[in-house]
This record gives C-alpha cells, sequence and structure tokens, in this order.
C-alpha cells in the first residue's frame, strides 16, 4: 500500500507501506500469507500500460517468490464478455480514459491463465458500483467494496479462478 495512513484503523488490519515495483522487498513483506488481493492501478501514471503491467508482473513475481498459495487480482469491467467471444473492452465507446489500464489487466489475466505456478482468482467488477442490494447469480457473487474512501458499495463481480 502506498499510502497505509489513509486506511481507518480496523480490528485485525494491518496496514503495511509497500514499494509495488520493488520485488524484492515486496516478496519478503508478502512471507507467510496464505493470499494477496492486489487492485493495483496505473491510472496516475504518463504510460499506464507499461507501468501497469511492470507492477503486475513485480506482484506475481513477488508472491510466487514468497510461496503465497494464491494471488486475488481486481481487474477490471473490461474483460467481461457483453457478448460470446466479445469483450467489453472492444466494444464500440469504451471510455478512452480507461482503456490502458483496461489492456492491461486484460494481458495480467491472460498471463495468469498462461501459468500454473500459482492459483489465482481474477475479480472483474461491472463497469457501474452501485450502493444498492444485489442479487446473487451462477459464476456471479456479492462482493461490499471498501475503497479508502468512507463509502461502501455493493457490486456484483465475475469471478474467474485459475484451474
Amino acid at each position: 500500500m502506498t499510502r497505509p495512513e489513509r486506511v481507518a484503523a480496523q480490528e485485525n488490519v494491518t496496514t503495511v507501506k509497500s514499494d509495488v515495483l520493488n520485488t524484492e522487498a515486496l516478496t519478503e513483506q508478502l512471507r507467510g500469507f496464505e493470499a494477496v488481493i492486489s487492485a493495483f492501478s496505473g491510472h496516475a501514471q504518463e504510460n499506464v500500460y507499461d507501468y501497469y503491467l511492470k507492477g503486475f508482473n513485480s506482484i506475481l513475481a513477488a508472491t510466487q517468490h514468497a510461496s503465497v498459495p494464491r494471488l486475488l487480482l481486481v481487474g477490471g469491467a473490461a474483460t467481461l464478455e457483453v457478448a460470446p467471444g466479445k469483450l467489453l473492452l472492444e466494444a464500440p465507446g469504451f471510455p478512452a480514459e480507461y482503456r490502458a489500464t483496461a489492456e492491461g489487466a486484460k494481458t495480467a489475466l491472460e498471463t495468469l491463465r498462461g501459468q500454473t505456478a500459482q492459483a489465482w482468482t481474477f475479480l472483474s467488477p461491472p463497469p457501474r458500483f452501485s450502493p444498492a442490494s444485489v442479487r446473487v447469480a451462477s459464476g456471479l457473487a456479492a462482493i461490499r467494496y471498501s475503497p479508502i474512501a468512507k463509502a461502501t458499495a455493493v457490486f456484483l463481480c465475475r469471478i474467474m479462478l485459475s484451474p
């Protein structure tokens, strides 16, 4: 986490400042964990796609070197199918300001699918978050999402697991 001071203190939650691009230090910080949830993003960077992949590859390497059994990666809606074989990323009108991150998440998902060294879960939230109640459907799960902001939203999330 880049700014642990932004996270409100909670029982059984420890925040630790990390540099996701320092694979060696990150590996040491992750030793002993049963799972790692990554919501890494490169939105604030000039070259979002390359930065996103550099960060993702560092996280993947660190979790594997630290022998973390499962990596959970929060991707984006772009990897959801809007029709059989057609991703939201490929749909007309996909917002240009999110394209680089979306393409990075798609590449990360392809990387996860191509490796067998570690179990993984890829979480694809919908394009819009809603605080309204949701129903759980086959292949979907209701997830409580708490960003650094104080608001809490509930959303449906497509969950893709490694074999």
